[in-house]
């Protein structure tokens, strides 16, 4: 029997003490192709000895696990580091990538082990940039009793199932994380100063910083440059006073920081997809 498939029937689940589940999904092949999808799940209360250690990763290619733990503790080992979870955290992993996990004390977890091309772009997005492990995220713990609900069911339904995935990683997404005091503190002075001329060298020397390592750390914090990121809040502004003022638009261009009114028109035609007066008439018009 392969080392999946036995992992799915609890064959290295010693110290469980009480589960629901697991249950084993086969989604079909619009799922596959198109949804995130649910490959198996369980909810599980175990004691010592119960450990999970993938050292042969290649049944796991393209399969990740998010878990909620519900009581009590787990350690973890994962990319060369270890923490501990505890109740309400959350924890995103790659299973193509040797894990561990274990408990020393009684504690309550649950599990879903899911693919599709989703499940990268969110695991590039959170774990890539704040690591695995989320702390007090409980806004979505409820979604994992819906996942293993659904999946009693006799033909569980794979939009519902990729529905209750995409609540629990958009609500990763959400939890408060801390930025890099440097870019925290260039985000304030850019959102200060954005309206007049801001070279990305005196954004760098205001944090102390070269302007080539500045800017590295800015899109690795923000997924943005910073001159895109004062670009946006640029446009924010001027969308907003086209809709609320009849400012012409040479004057908006000029009190949002652009530096013509021609490379305003430029940058909203690129960003928003429209020029300004046509945007402004949307609004007219309603």
């Amino acid at each position: 029997m392969d080392q999946i498939l036995k992992e799915k029937l609890g064959y290295f689940d010693k110290g469980i003490i009480s589960k629901r589940g697991v249950y084993l999904h086969m989604p079909s092949e619009f799922a596959k192709e198109h949804l995130l999808h649910v490959l198996w799940s369980a909810n599980l209360t175990c004691r010592t000895p119960y450990e999970l250690l993938r050292k042969n990763t290649d049944p796991y290619t393209g399969i990740y696990s998010v878990i909620n733990i519900v009581k009590g503790e787990m350690n973890f080992n994962y990319e060369g580091e270890h923490f501990v979870a505890s109740e309400g955290d959350k924890i995103f992993l790659y299973s193509g990538v040797p894990n561990q996990y274990w408990t020393t004390s009684e504690v309550q977890f649950e599990f879903i082990h899911f693919s599709g091309d989703l499940a990268e772009v969110y695991y590039n997005l959170l774990v890539k940039k704040v690591g695995p492990h989320f702390k007090q995220s409980r806004a979505s713990s409820h979604l994992f009793s819906s996942v293993l609900n659904e999946l009693e069911q006799e033909i569980p339904n794979d939009h519902k199932l990729a529905s209750y995935l995409l609540s629990i990683l958009s609500s990763l997404t959400k939890q408060d994380r801390v930025i890099n005091p440097a870019i925290k503190e260039a985000k304030y002075f850019i959102e200060k100063n954005y309206k007049s001329n801001l070279p990305l060298e005196d954004i760098a020397n205001h944090v102390g910083l070269s302007r080539y390592h500045f800017s590295r750390l800015f899109k690795q914090e923000l997924s943005v440059s910073p001159h895109q990121y004062i670009i946006n809040l640029r446009l924010k502004f001027a969308k907003q006073s086209l809709m609320d003022t009849t400012e012409s638009i040479e004057n908006i261009a000029f009190t949002c920081g652009f530096s013509t009114p021609s490379h305003f028109i430029e940058c909203f035609r690129k960003n928003v997809g429209m020029t300004p007066f046509t945007f402004r008439t949307l609004f007219i018009d309603s």
